[in-house]
């Protein structure tokens, strides 16, 4: 894997774990919460959500999982075995 595609992996990481527009981070418990009407399931008649899915929708946290697990997995790649265990903590937590 390209280094420079491996900063911007961890940096896209971090930013969810910090946070990002539309209300997005990790909450205290590692999954990831978010704003209203984000995910493939929103949908609205009348400008009203029929399903809101505002919080920690699970297929959210599923693909959150998936990149933690992911990021675990190539940081022990890249002899980073600090931050794959940061990333277990992660998926510990969530």
């Amino acid at each position: 894997m390209n280094v420079h595609l491996w900063e911007k992996l961890k940096a896209i990481v971090r930013r969810h774990i910090e946070g990002t527009e539309h209300g997005i981070h990790a909450d205290d418990d590692g999954l990831l919460m978010h704003g209203p009407q984000l995910t493939w399931m929103d949908s609205q008649i009348n400008g009203k959500a029929v399903t809101p899915r505002e919080g920690k929708a699970v297929e959210v946290q599923a693909l959150w999982y998936n990149a933690l697990r992911t990021m675990q997995l190539l940081a022990n790649r890249f002899k980073e075995k600090n931050l794959a265990q940061t990333y277990f903590q992660h998926v510990k937590e969530s």
